[in-house]
């Protein structure tokens, strides 16, 4: 809702992915349609897709609203791909925070939106390389390794 109430008209919402429709936090196909035919901007759904690495390449902004989240490898993805990160505060989410060119709203998006688009191009500017480097030291194969030992080491002094 937020993208259609603020959205300019050269600007597209790409939503990627399977939609659980089901699920008591998604919107329905209808509510995404009518959300479309009442905004300035563009919104296309993808549904499911292999190529998320291209689609990705394509985009400026990756928003992760999600209300419940592990560890998201879309959000690795995006980082990745260079992309400013607009997340929820949830646990997974928060795994980003202190990461250059990630923000972190809660509930609707206006406000964010407002601040983000006001000053686009300074916000847009930040050291992917070292955000890069800060997320293979928390979240790449040594990391995990390391963190397995961990686990595997307490389980066997445990017993």
């Amino acid at each position: 809702m937020t993208f259609s109430r603020n959205s300019k008209y050269n600007w597209t919402l790409t939503l990627v992915g399977d939609n659980d429709f089901g699920n008591r936090d998604s919107l329905s196909k209808e509510e995404i349609d009518r959300l479309a035919s009442n905004s300035k901007g563009k919104i296309v759904i993808t549904g499911f897709r292999n190529d998320v690495r291209e689609i990705l390449a394509e985009q400026d902004i990756y928003v992760s609203m999600s209300e419940r989240e592990g560890l998201p490898f879309s959000v690795l993805d995006a980082i990745d791909a260079g992309l400013f990160l607009i997340l929820s505060p949830v646990p997974g989410h928060l795994s980003f925070q202190g990461l250059p060119g990630v923000a972190f709203a809660a509930g609707d998006l206006s406000g964010i939106f407002g601040q983000f688009f006001t000053d686009c191009e300074t916000r847009l500017k930040f050291d992917r390389k070292l955000r890069l480097e800060i997320c293979e030291k928390r979240f790449g194969q040594n990391a995990i390794i390391a963190r397995i030992g961990e686990l595997v080491f307490s389980e066997i002094k445990v017993k």
